[in-house]
């Protein structure tokens, strides 16, 4: 079976008004709900944590962490040897990272 899906394209003009025309039909309001009735519903604008959880920089997956400021300019033409222990340190999810490192 052909699939005509893009045979009706509408211009970037065509589909800004569109997108212009349909926004004014929507009326958004905002509101404030319990956290225990928010489940589904999406925020109207960003919210911050007032503290981190855990409360240090860790590894999001395990890894080698570095600092990555000496891994720059390297290529998989021309690599860079990192020592073990000095450089480079095996880290294992959610473990902090070692001090000096941030990537």
């Amino acid at each position: 079976m052909k699939r005509n899906v893009y045979l009706k394209k509408k211009s970037l003009d065509e589909a800004r008004a569109i997108a212009l025309e349909l926004g004014q039909l929507i009326h958004l309001e905002t509101e404030t709900v319990p956290v225990s009735q928010a489940l589904g519903r999406v925020l109207a604008e960003p919210l911050f944590a007032k503290l981190s959880s855990p409360p240090f920089h860790c590894a999001a997956m395990d890894g080698i962490a570095v600092k990555a400021e000496i891994t720059y300019g390297t290529t998989d033409e021309s690599p860079k040897a990192l020592r073990l222990g000095e450089e480079a340190f095996y880290v294992n999810t959610g473990n902090p990272l070692p001090e000096g490192t941030d990537a």
